[in-house]
């Protein structure tokens, strides 16, 4: 039984890749941006995010060995399609 989710450091690379996801929504829902402010920061977050993952994976090589970097790629990935995906979202009737 492969044990990956109740291994402490993964338990806490989510739980700042959520908190990171969630304060970032939070504080742009907040600051009132623009939809078309918040696709291209969810695009330029998106790109940062997989760049870092890029460099998680091939270059460090483990990327459960540092909880907090993992958390934070995988938040910037999040919040980037988070973001991203505002219009779709509102089109659907699921946001402002």
């Amino acid at each position: 039984m492969d044990t990956f989710w109740f291994d402490g450091n993964s338990l806490a690379a989510l739980a700042i890749a959520g908190g990171f996801i969630f304060a970032g929504a939070r504080f742009l829902t907040a600051r009132h941006a623009s939809r078309s402010t918040r696709v291209v920061l969810g695009l330029a977050l998106l790109g940062i995010g997989l760049g870092c993952c890029y460099h998680l994976i091939h270059v460090i090589g483990d990327p459960t060995g540092r909880p907090v970097y993992l958390g934070l790629v995988a938040g910037l990935v999040g919040l980037g399609i988070n973001q991203a995906m505002a219009p779709l979202r509102a089109a659907a009737g699921h946001a402002d």
